[in-house]
């Protein structure tokens, strides 16, 4: 039998198996590949993956051919970071959030009247 080589591997010329060379971690390798490729930013690769695993919503990573999920980075505090992000967004001027993880722009707080905010810190500060 003949056919396309399996997700999760790779097969060069010459491969006489579906399952010839296992993809390894920190790449993925769809149906039909002959080279694995490098994961993207914004994911990992865990071994044998036929797809790269987005980061979760409120977290990062901004490295090519990550291998866990431990490589995705909790969003730092005056940030926010969809799915899949390679960077953390920073929240709009003018606006805060007070712990680290936010996952969208709607978690960024309006600094209240009186008050004026910095950009990457939780701190509030009162004008005289």
């Amino acid at each position: 039998p003949s056919g396309v080589c399996d997700g999760g591997y790779y097969c060069e010329d010459g491969s006489s198996a579906s399952d010839q060379i296992q993809c390894s971690a920190g790449t993925f390798c769809p149906a039909g590949s002959s080279v694995p490729i490098i994961c993207p930013m914004g994911h990992f690769c865990e071994t044998g993956s036929d797809d790269s695993t987005a980061c979760a919503a409120g977290s990062y990573n901004n490295n090519l051919g990550s291998t866990a999920s431990d490589d995705c980075i909790d969003c730092p505090i005056g940030h926010y970071c969809p799915e899949a992000s390679e960077h953390p967004v920073p929240c709009a001027l003018g606006t805060y959030t007070t712990s680290t993880g936010a996952n969208s722009s709607a978690q960024c707080t309006l600094c209240p009247a009186g008050s004026y905010c910095f950009q990457d810190e939780e701190v509030r500060v009162q004008l005289p």
